[in-house]
């Protein structure tokens, strides 16, 4: 049985808690495989923007720098949106950013790119996570552990998936243009 269906068999949970438990396990899935998607693929990118290792270095410094920045707004954007549409909102802006990595010519694409990523993924991060646990609450055992499994899991689906195509010689853009389609 796998841990989302397994998840979703708990005792206790009504059927729209159970499904909720099966989404938001979906959801670590997905969010671990967004980012490792084009991981594997980084210097295609590097190659794509014409940048050096140490430019691709601060790109992702700063990229993450506005992520650490986003964590300012999490509270109200959940507050104001709630965490299932936050989880759907800045799920949906954090795949379709994929893009903007996978099509990315200058450094400022692919800074935009990490930037929107960053942004919204703690976003996501938090959404999901308070998610897991007001379900995990409602059941005698705890899923959080099998959440963040999902979402390893999902990192290797993702990292696998990036360097699978990129030996078949499937380029960066179709790749993380049909990547986020999936995600999505």
């Amino acid at each position: 049985m796998t841990a989302a269906a397994s998840a979703a068999a708990s005792p206790g949970l009504t059927a729209r808690e159970r499904t909720a438990l099966v989404a938001v396990a979906v959801q670590f899935f997905v969010n671990g495989s967004t980012f490792s998607s084009f991981i594997p693929r980084l210097p295609e990118v590097r190659d794509a923007t014409g940048i050096t290792l140490d430019r691709l270095g601060l790109l992702s410094s700063i990229a993450a720098v506005a992520g650490f920045l986003g964590n300012a707004s999490v509270t109200s954007v959940i507050e104001r949106l709630g965490s299932r549409r936050t989880i759907v909102v800045c799920g949906t802006v954090l795949c379709a950013a994929l893009p903007l990595i996978g099509f990315a010519e200058t450094q400022w694409m692919l800074l935009a790119g990490l930037v929107v990523m960053m942004s919204v993924d703690v976003m996501v991060d938090v959404a999901m996570n308070l998610q897991a646990s007001w379900l995990s609450a409602r059941r005698r055992t705890p899923v959080m552990n099998r959440m963040h499994g999902l979402w390893s899991l999902g990192s290797l689906c993702g990292a696998a998936m990036g360097v699978g195509l990129t030996r078949a010689g499937v380029g960066l853009d179709v790749h993380l243009a049909v990547a986020a389609c999936v995600l999505l």
